[in-house]
């Protein structure tokens, strides 16, 4: 299915709304393409609403800072995943992914409802640091591993073309145990496009 994106300044993940209104496509792309501006968020526009709102699988935010956040939900809008890029000699780094999961998968939940949390931080140097909380942070885990860090590097994308960005499992290996099927699912639903296969990291000592 390709993929069906609406663009705004600012999205109401709560209402599902722009603020104050959704952008067309050629002022979408004069806000990304612009030396200094204003934020773009990206949303998935396949599943509009009453009252110009969207039930979104996924959304894309770029600050005029060079700073990417890209989020992926489930049916009910509670975040699976969020991937972090920072811009790096013009090219996007990704500096961290976190994944939370929730008491149950039959309502929408708040981030900080989450039962844990986990969070990898890449390194240049190609360290990944690995921190997972559970009972509402009150257990704490924390380990480190390897990986190739010339796959979490990424091409700024052309304006439109998101895919590369939508993959939840980029950079990491095919049978990373941290895909849940739901992110996999959303995935599935953009076109596959020309991803680099990632190498398998190589498990490091713990701190």
């Amino acid at each position: 299915m390709p993929l069906a994106p609406r663009y705004a300044l600012s999205w109401n993940e709560i209402t599902g709304r722009p603020d104050p209104s959704w952008l067309t496509v050629d002022a979408a792309r004069e806000v990304y393409e612009a030396p200094v501006g204003p934020a773009l968020v990206v949303v998935d526009g396949s599943a509009p609403l009453a009252k110009q709102a969207v039930r979104a699988a996924w959304r894309i935010r770029f600050t005029p800072d060079g700073l990417v956040r890209v989020s992926w939900m489930d049916e009910h809008g509670s975040v699976l995943r969020q991937s972090y890029f920072e811009t790096v000699e013009g090219r996007l780094f990704r500096t961290r992914i976190t994944d939370r999961s929730y008491p149950n998968n039959d309502q929408r939940w708040l981030m900080y409802e989450a039962q844990t949390r986990r969070t990898l931080d890449f390194h240049p140097d190609g360290a990944i640091f690995i921190e997972v909380h559970r009972n509402g942070g009150l257990d704490v885990e924390r380990g480190i591993t390897t990986g190739e860090e010339s796959a979490w590097y990424l091409d700024r994308p052309a304006f439109g073309e998101w895919v590369a960005l939508l993959n939840p499992g980029y950079g990491l290996p095919a049978d990373d145990p941290s895909l849940d099927p739901r992110l996999v699912q959303a995935w599935g639903s953009a076109p596959v496009g020309d991803v680099p296969t990632p190498r398998t990291p190589q498990a490091g000592p713990r701190p």
